[in-house]
């Protein structure tokens, strides 16, 4: 089974509140408009044309407030700094339910050896409600995805990174990013997919 389309689309802005020699704290205020299709169907071993589950729908149905305060802070080589996020749910869409609101918090340090090496260690945590309400089109018997209590739950992660600019040599300025997540704690609602250990990595080129 697959989706595409566009989802919901989303505006934003970032307000400084405060700004020093060594602190600096924003605002983050943003909104999430109803764009994105909540009636996508698709081909299954069981039917030529079957409603996707909730998971699958590009869109949410309802509008969403994304509120958010980041803080960061930075002394010499030292770098520390503290975010949170959420979405926030209004009211219910057009098929009789409501995603669960989510709300997300990081933090996270970090020390330059070197102009050109830095390393930082994050911790993060994450809260998402479970489903509200159900799709009267979606059969929960059908798969575990289309019932609304496998959704919702508590993750704690701690990552470890490292971020290298290229000093010297025919890849001068190149920036390589990588880092390493592990779940600490998860607590699912029903029947959900746990994370295990992943690797991130990025490369940056500038024109």
């Amino acid at each position: 089974m697959t989706t595409q389309g566009l989802g919901d689309v989303r505006a934003g802005a970032l307000i400084e509140l405060y700004r020093d020699g060594v602190h600096r704290l924003h605002l983050n205020a943003g909104l999430s408009a109803p764009t994105g299709s909540i009636d996508r169907h698709d081909a299954t071993p069981a039917s030529p044309s079957m409603k996707l589950p909730y998971i699958m729908q590009i869109g949410s149905g309802t509008w969403d407030l994304l509120p958010g305060i980041t803080y960061s802070g930075r002394r010499d080589a030292v770098g520390w700094g503290a975010q949170y996020a959420a979405t926030v749910r209004l009211g219910e869409n057009s098929n009789d339910y409501t995603h669960g609101d989510r709300h997300h918090w990081n933090l996270w340090a970090s020390y330059a050896w070197r102009p050109w090496i830095q390393t930082s260690m994050r911790l993060m945590g994450s809260h998402w409600g479970a489903v509200e309400g159900s799709d009267p089109d979606l059969n929960p018997m059908m798969v575990q995805t289309a019932n609304p209590r496998n959704y919702g739950g508590d993750r704690i992660e701690g990552a470890l990174g490292v971020d290298v600019s290229v000093p010297s040599g025919w890849l001068k300025g190149e920036r390589f990013a990588f880092e390493f997540v592990a779940p600490l704690h998860q607590d699912l609602n029903g029947l959900q997919m746990d994370l295990d250990l992943r690797v991130l990595g990025g490369w940056r080129h500038m024109f």
